[in-house]
């Protein structure tokens, strides 16, 4: 008896432990209401993933991200994964124009979550090569212009 309770209590530390690296512990899923809350509107980059509970290649695309939020939250970063599922969200998907799933967009820092300047990932659907396009794409923009300095005051 006293065995039997130890394998149980290993077996629910095992589960809890599995529970609290969870992907949705890695990402924010949003929706129609909090969408503009959270993508592009401060000094954090955005990636969003288009997803549908039926799809494949979405539920494929999981362990990937998975290792992309892990790897994220390792770091410190300027990027923040969120996901949305498409077929409860169907306004964000008019928004945006997404017609397939899984779908994902880099909304980068400053630029609210406007839908012509969102950069669409149109790579594999692997979580490495996904970070290190929204990387890439990243330091290619250009950097913001600092403000303009304060002129003088004028003499009287």
């Amino acid at each position: 008896m006293n065995g039997t309770i130890k394998v149980v209590a290993i077996l629910v530390a095992s589960a809890a432990s599995v529970r609290a690296i969870a992907p949705r512990q890695l990402f924010r899923q949003l929706t129609t209401g909090s969408f503009d809350e959270f993508v592009g509107t401060d000094d954090t980059h955005s990636i969003v993933e288009w997803f549908a509970p039926w799809c494949t290649a979405c539920n494929d695309f999981a362990p990937a991200l998975h290792a992309a939020g892990t790897e994220l939250l390792r770091g410190r970063s300027d990027l923040r994964l969120f996901r949305v599922d498409g077929d409860a969200q169907p306004e964000l998907r008019t928004r945006f124009k997404i017609d397939e799933a899984p779908s994902v967009l880099l909304f980068p820092a400053g630029r609210r979550a406007d839908p012509t300047r969102a950069l669409r990932y149109d790579g594999p659907l692997d979580g490495t090569p996904l970070l290190a396009w929204a990387r890439r794409e990243l330091s290619q923009l250009p950097r913001a212009a600092p403000p303009p300095a304060t002129p003088p005051p004028t003499p009287p």
